[in-house]
């Protein structure tokens, strides 16, 4: 009787992935699909059907269903959002991110070993036989204990995804496995920004995306770090591979230029800044947000730095970027 309640939500799930992974499986790159955690989940599913399924066997209440789910929807939600309590290393909803990180080998059998033991428990206590139910149980014990105390230290760098493909040129332009497709629009926004800084002293030597950088952690002047991860990608639907388009990574290149390497907001965003990296980009400068008007000084810098001359623009540029290295705003010259 049982069966009909764990089939419908756990073949749901398992369409919904076959579908996500053979419809994302031309555009892969690196790597391959999290398999045994989409047996843990499928498990998971399971779980929670059989304990669905024994409530009702136990309570003739009519709204015992509907309660059993917000109950649910609120305590696995609590825990993809605040990870951080001993629940949230035993619930399937647990979120964890880091595009270059993968779990130990062992995790996703374990963590399939814990909501398998639990439906199997359920499933032969509804049955009324007690004793058996003791192993799965026992073996869900034990999965718990381990995956409670090993916490996030489950997640490790990923070497096929986090290793560093570099072109070859000046500057070193390096991007990690998993973007390996951008590498020649990274290379080609780089050289075209350096372009426009023809005569400027002491531009970064390397640009790199950087998979163990925290934040706060103390950048080499003569390095800049790429966010490529959260960065639009475009897709060529016949090969199925991203486009090299310079113009999607000039932004982030001009914005780490204008504002530098300063750390603990020791760099007050002058309206300098903006126009830099307008000038630089081609377009306005998207981490900044106008609450009201657009100041004029940056079309004002904007409009100086392509009206000048070469010997002119790069005095002033020059000074600029002197001031960016200093963390000094009040260095910054005027538009």
């Amino acid at each position: 009787m049982s069966a009909p309640a764990v089939a419908w939500p756990v073949g749901g799930y398992f369409v919904a992935a076959a579908v996500v992974l053979a419809s994302t499986w031309p555009y892969a790159t690196v790597d391959s699909p999290p398999l045994m955690l989409i047996a843990a989940d499928l498990a998971s599913m399971a779980a929670l059907s059989m304990a669905g399924f024994a409530l009702g066997q136990l309570i003739s209440w009519r709204l015992a269903a509907p309660s059993l789910a917000v109950l649910v929807y609120v305590i696995l939600g609590s825990t993809a959002f605040y990870g951080d309590g001993f629940f949230s290393q035993l619930s399937p909803t647990v979120s964890h991110y880091g595009l270059w990180d993968r779990p130990v080998w062992w995790y996703g059998p374990v963590f399939f070993v814990w909501m398998a033991g639990i439906a199997c428990t359920i499933l032969l206590l509804a049955g009324r036989r007690r004793g058996l139910a003791l192993a799965p149980l026992a073996a869900a014990a034990g999965a718990a204990v381990l995956l409670v105390n090993s916490g996030d230290d489950v997640w490790r760098l990923n070497p096929e995804t986090s290793a560093l493909v570099c072109a070859n040129g000046k500057p070193k332009v390096c991007v990690t496995e998993l973007h390996r497709e951008q590498l020649l629009g990274v290379e080609a926004a780089v050289k075209q920004t350096y372009a426009k800084l023809e005569g400027i002293s002491d531009l970064p030597e390397q640009w790199s995306e950087n998979p163990t950088y925290e934040f706060g952690d103390v950048i080499p002047a003569e390095k800049r770090f790429l966010n490529l991860g959260f960065g639009e990608a475009s897709v060529n639907p016949t090969m199925g591979r991203e486009v090299a388009e310079p113009g999607r990574y000039l932004q982030e290149i001009a914005q780490k230029l204008a504002y530098g390497n300063c750390q603990g907001g020791k760099w007050t965003y002058p309206t300098q800044s903006s126009a830099v990296v307008e000038w630089l980009a081609g377009s306005p400068d998207a981490s900044v947000t106008y609450y009201g008007a657009r100041p004029k000084g940056i079309d004002l810098t904007v409009a100086r730095l392509e009206g000048a001359s070469t010997s002119e623009r790069n005095a002033w540029l020059n000074q600029y970027f002197d001031a960016v290295e200093k963390c000094d705003a009040k260095q910054v010259p005027a538009s």
